[in-house]
């Protein structure tokens, strides 16, 4: 059977770009950064396809593993696979479901990394969800230790950023800025505009319901990183609102609209399943559900036998289901990455959606904006960052910046409102705050190209003839004395 796929000139430039770097004369590590929805698996299938050599594709889970063997398959290829989860329960009888090395090998790292010394002779290795990898060490980076030098890495991502601490605090930084590194620049990427534009992905419409659901961020606690919400903050303020059976209440009657799918994101297993116990058609999926179970689960979704599926923390990432047209954000987190991949599922293209639903109940629009005004800038030497517009007021930078002790909104030592720019003489974001008790402004905000950044002044590089009067301080400057601008 012969099958005609969709032409993309963005998925065009991609597989281009992807093979020119790979069979470049130098080996470097490179990123191809591609939206929820972009059509991430078909670039991968299409790159390895036009590789000269032998060739590994990761994935960190079964599902995406055999997500990307169907679109390898769709061009008449059948290779082989390299993962005990699937070689164990796979029912295709299409595929060969053995631990086997070829020409070109999809494979999970937790399988491969047993046997590195079968990988010898591979010459490509593409990662996909590549923000897994650990530059520090953990197994992708052990198996590259393994195999010869020379190899070349290319990395897939929607989201190509981790988090970072030291001792200023926790960052999410991009995968390209981390020290150590493992990827050193950006091969390819699109902007997530350009594909809702294009109409290659759906436009979702955004409905708080803050009115109905009293959740207040400002009740939580952080954690010790920085980088989250404390679990027993998190439990104590939604049993205090009542979330529950709120969450209940809405979730029956978006059933009632007859939406083609909703998928619900918690944060605990016992909402899910208390949700699942109060309202007809809700089915649950968390880490420990049998992948039978899950599969099942997920067919009876797609055949309209269930009506919505409460996961917590697997359905993220990968899940393929293009009629879904519903989310519902019931788990409060700082994680862009999280809110991002949760908002990704359902802005997948379908002849018989008509709309695309997000039902926020904790905030997180306010808190990350619309992923729509999701964008990425370079701003010279590599420096790679996401913007949006939190709450749809100015663009600011969401990645590369430290979180605030206060969950990005306050300083928990002097209790200032922070607000973070880009300093143009160093490269780096930092906080800021307006001047207060008579303290020296020594940073002044400018326009350049659209986007807003600061000029730092000190003994060392005064404020010059024509420049911007400094009207903020460096915001460690206030609670940090002594500390780096």
């Amino acid at each position: 059977m012969s099958l005609i796929l969709e032409k993309r000139e963005y998925q065009d430039q991609a597989v281009d770009l992807g093979i020119q770097f790979l069979t470049q004369k130098k080996p470097r590590n490179g990123i191809v950064i591609v939206p929820c929805g972009g059509g991430k698996s078909l670039i991968a299938a299409r790159i390895i396809l036009g590789l000269d050599g032998p060739a590994v594709l990761f994935q960190p889970r079964k599902e995406l593993l055999l997500q990307n063997l169907e679109k390898l398959q769709m061009y008449g290829y059948q290779p082989s696979v390299f993962s005990a989860s699937v070689t164990s329960k796979a029912a295709n009888p299409r595929t060969r479901m053995r631990r086997e090395v070829s020409e070109i090998t999809l494979a999970t790292i937790k399988t491969a990394i047993s046997s590195p010394e079968l990988f010898q002779d591979t010459k490509y290795v593409l990662i996909d969800e590549c923000s897994e990898v650990d530059p520090a060490g953990g197994q992708y980076k052990e198996f590259q230790k393994a195999l010869p030098k020379g190899v070349r890495y290319l990395g897939l991502d929607a989201t190509p950023f981790r988090m970072y601490s030291n001792s200023y605090g926790t960052e999410l930084r991009f995968l390209t800025r981390q020290k150590p590194r493992f990827f050193s620049e950006v091969v390819f990427y699109s902007q997530l505009k350009d594909l809702f534009d294009a109409g290659y992905l759906h436009r979702p419409k955004y409905f708080s319901m803050q009115k109905e659901v009293p959740f207040d961020e400002g009740k939580l606690t952080i954690n010790g990183p920085g980088s989250d919400f404390t679990d027993d903050s998190v439990q104590r303020h939604l049993f205090e609102i009542g979330f529950n059976d709120k969450l209940a209440d809405i979730t029956r009657r978006l059933i009632g609209r007859d939406r083609k799918g909703i998928l619900i994101f918690t944060r605990f297993t016992a909402e899910a399943r208390y949700l699942a116990d109060v309202v007809p058609g809700v089915a649950v999926v968390t880490a420990k559900t049998k992948d039978s179970e899950r599969a099942a689960i997920i067919k009876s979704l797609r055949e309209g036998k269930i009506k919505a599926v409460a996961n917590v923390g697997v359905l993220s990432v990968g899940f393929d289901y293009p009629q879904l047209d519903t989310v519902i954000l019931a788990r409060p987190t700082m994680s862009l990455r999280v809110y991002y991949q949760q908002c990704g599922r359902p802005i997948r293209p379908h002849p018989e959606k008509t709309s695309v639903w997000i039902v926020d109940l904790v905030g997180a629009v306010k808190r990350f904006g619309k992923i729509q005004d999701l964008a990425l800038y370079c701003e010279g030497n590599s420096g790679w960052a996401f913007w949006g517009r939190p709450g749809g007021g100015e663009e600011v930078q969401l990645t590369n910046k430290y979180f605030s002790q206060g969950g990005g909104m306050k300083c928990q030592k002097c209790g200032a409102p922070v607000q973070y720019v880009y300093n143009e003489a160093t490269g780096y974001s930092a906080p800021l705050v307006r001047p207060t008790n008579g303290i020296t402004p020594n940073c002044a905000l400018v326009q350049v190209d659209g986007k807003q950044k600061y000029r730092l002044y000190s003994a060392k590089r005064p404020r010059m003839e024509g420049e911007p009067e400094p009207t903020h301080v460096n915001h460690h400057a206030v609670c940090r004395p002594g500390a780096r601008s």
